[in-house]
């Protein structure tokens, strides 16, 4: 599908606000995996709302911080593998993280979201598996959109896609010079969602996801033949230009 018939599924779902994919790990902890963030919630509380909230504040920060290690580990990095089962993810348990959001009640209570962004803590296992760029020049489409809606697909951060013969087509192993910074794939609910235009570009190779095995996508025949003629050997998949559109 070229940029004609892009656009078109971008104005189709125009009228439908962006959600982003999100996945609950345990309570008061998610990933947001269209902006590849791991989320952690918690709630302070003095009774005294004027002259304690400073401390409400800080006890709810206090709560995050005291989570956000343990949280990590079980963020999911491919099927079967656990961010605690990767050394250099475990080595950043400790792992910087910001407020996104505080909310005040009239109460006394506060509400911190704490987050801490996939691609700092992934960044030393991506690098530790980065491959070598092929040499040809710039391809031809730009970027990968694989469309897994209506399926049951466990979003995670390294996801492989297999080919209908059941070969493997993307490992989700980038290239060294951007592999420290760069998720390998971006999750979205809809194709026009301005963050995934801006990883599968305007004139992306467009491929229906056949069946899911968790976070594994199965192509079929006719998508793998297109991936093999059109993706492979190309840049695409180690510049992570991968869109994956879940849900719905």
């Amino acid at each position: 599908m070229g940029l004609i018939g892009w656009l078109l599924v971008a104005l189709a779902w125009a009228d439908r606000a962006p959600q982003t994919v999100r996945s609950a790990l345990a309570d008061d902890v998610a990933v947001d995996w269209t902006l590849s963030r791991l989320e952690v919630s918690a709630t302070g509380r003095h009774e005294t709302f004027r002259t304690d909230l400073a401390l409400a504040e800080q006890e709810a920060m206090d709560r995050v911080a005291a989570r956000i290690g343990l949280a990590i580990e079980g963020v999911p990095v491919r099927e079967g593998l656990e961010a605690a089962r990767i050394a250099e993810v475990v080595a950043r348990a400790g792992a910087a993280w910001t407020v996104v959001e505080t909310r005040y009640h009239p109460d006394g209570r506060v509400d911190v979201v704490g987050a801490v962004d996939l691609r700092d803590v992934f960044g030393p296992w991506m690098a530790s598996r980065a491959v070598v760029p092929p040499t040809q020049e710039a391809p031809v489409r730009s970027g990968v959109l694989l469309d897994a809606r209506g399926m049951t697909v466990r979003a995670c951060y390294a996801p492989r896609v297999l080919g209908a013969d059941s070969v493997t087509r993307m490992d989700a192993a980038l290239w060294l010079d951007v592999a420290g910074g760069t998720p390998p794939a971006v999750w979205v609910t809809t194709p026009a969602d301005p963050r995934g235009v801006a990883v599968a570009g305007a004139d992306p190779v467009m491929l229906r996801v056949e069946a899911v095995e968790g976070c594994t996508l199965w192509l079929g025949a006719d998508a793998t033949a297109a991936w093999d003629r059109e993706v492979a050997g190309t840049r695409l998949t180690g510049e992570g230009r991968v869109l994956i559109v879940a849900g719905g």
